[in-house]
């Protein structure tokens, strides 16, 4: 079966609410303060970055510590999920995972490190999920481009051009949202725009159709 795991933060505390394929939620919640869950991410994408960045030896205080901020955020939270799995009655064969605000950073990847076998997805919304299912998508379908709307990238266009077989879509909301919903496949080339803080809030920069 399915099971949905949707994560709200809050000030004081992270709330767990479960959807399994009964349909009836069970929810729990425990404490962890917001700001030490941003300073404990800080720290541990600060210590990624230089894992990432350098051949490391196992030894070396800098592969501890990123070992160390890695099970820190394993026992936060990512601990509480892989428990909620094990009581299920029947284990899941996929888990679905909704996490809100700034926990969508962090790495729900690790969870298939303690749930083998389980494929782990991420989503924006439970709705999401409703939506990608009443989608339906024909292989071989329209191939849709999308350049730069800002004009600052002078090989976009020509990226563009050597793609096979992709029609080009004007970098607006309103022709994209036109184009989506029959593509099989969408190439971007442009700028994007991050927010840290919420990354729900991020996206990709379009254009005005005014």
């Amino acid at each position: 079966g399915e099971l949905i795991v949707e994560l709200l933060g809050l000030v004081d505390g992270i709330a767990i609410t479960c959807i399994g394929a009964g349909g009836a939620p069970s929810t729990i919640m425990f404490k962890s303060r917001r700001k030490d869950r941003l300073k404990l991410m800080r720290m541990w994408k600060r210590a990624l970055k230089r894992e990432a960045l350098a051949d490391l030896n196992p030894e070396t205080s800098e592969d501890a510590r990123y070992r160390q901020f890695s099970g820190e955020l394993d026992q936060l939270f990512l601990s509480e999920i892989v428990d909620e799995v094990g009581k299920r009655r029947e284990t899941p064969h996929r888990l679905f995972v909704v996490p809100h605000a700034e926990l969508f950073l962090f790495p729900f990847w690790r969870l298939s490190e303690y749930l083998p076998g389980m494929v782990v997805s991420v989503l924006p919304t439970t709705s999401a999920l409703v939506l990608l299912r009443q989608r339906q998508r024909v292989l071989g379908g329209v191939r849709v481009a999308i350049g730069d709307a800002s004009g600052t990238l002078p090989y976009a266009a020509r990226e563009l051009e050597w793609l096979p077989r992709y029609q080009t879509c004007s970098p607006d909301a309103d022709a994209l949202l036109r184009s989506l919903p029959e593509a099989e496949r969408v190439h971007f080339s442009g700028h994007g725009i991050f927010d840290a803080d919420n990354p729900y809030r991020s996206g990709v920069q379009l254009g005005s159709t005014g």
